[in-house]
């Protein structure tokens, strides 16, 4: 994308299906455990923590081989309960390859593989504080984007009325979104006209875009995360308006 391109950005976003559920299903009503540890690791090794649900997708956190307190933000693939309950050693066997958790570890949220994670307990080590019922009246700084730290400051409110305003880096942003149970959608958005160095028009295109890709949220008091029509997160972010 342009620079030239983002300068009026118009972009409606529909809702979609997350894997074979919805987004908000999955994310905002996580069975199991409120914890996780990590299992079966050895001592000299990591549990990766992944944008997306399997092995294709980048590398953004390692687990300790020994962490425990690890957030369960949901999960995906694998057995029902019932399914489970009728398997067999070996159906039960499979099934845990294919299974995937969103968790959060350190104010990072991530996918790790399922069958590397047990039932964990407190202390809380993702220390993002408890879910948030809605985005609206809640400000955020960019701190993950695309699967990097980002360098430069952007930003976003979600404000009462379903008004979304920002700043992404070289010009400022609005538009409207609708967050319900979890799924949301940002756009259509409109931006100011300014240009910057090259640098930062390529990451605030990427931003802009990025919102306007998502279709689920994990939202705690201190973390945000974004994720979009494949349960990729998108970006991450920090709260700024919290006492």
């Amino acid at each position: 994308m342009t620079s030239s391109s983002i300068r009026h950005l118009f972009l409606a976003v529909a809702c979609a299906t997350l894997m074979a559920f919805s987004a908000g299903k999955a994310l905002s009503e996580a069975s199991g455990p409120d914890f996780y540890r990590v299992v079966d690791v050895a001592s000299d090794d990591v549990l990766n923590m992944r944008l997306g649900p399997s092995t294709d997708y980048p590398v953004i956190f390692e687990l300790p081989h020994n962490a425990d307190g690890i957030a369960n933000l949901g999960c995906t693939g694998g057995l029902t309960l019932e399914e489970w309950t009728e398997a067999t050693e070996e159906e039960r066997a499979e099934s845990k390859k294919r299974r995937w958790c969103l968790v959060g570890y350190d104010r990072t949220v991530g996918w790790a593989a399922g069958r590397f994670l047990a039932d964990g307990g407190a202390p809380d080590e993702f220390r993002a504080g408890g879910p948030l019922s809605g985005l609206a009246g809640s400000e955020w700084r960019g701190t993950w984007l695309a699967g990097n730290r980002l360098e430069h400051e952007v930003t976003v409110a979600f404000r009462s009325g379903g008004e979304v305003a920002g700043d992404a880096g070289c010009n400022r942003f609005d538009g409207r979104f609708v967050d319900e149970h979890g799924t949301v959608s940002i756009g259509p958005l409109a931006a100011t006209r300014k240009a910057c160095p090259q640098d930062v028009m390529d990451v605030e295109a990427t931003y802009l875009s990025s919102l306007q890709s998502a279709k689920s949220q994990v939202a705690r008091h201190l973390v945000l995360a974004l994720l979009d029509a494949q349960s990729v997160i998108i970006a991450q972010f920090a709260r700024t308006d919290w006492d």
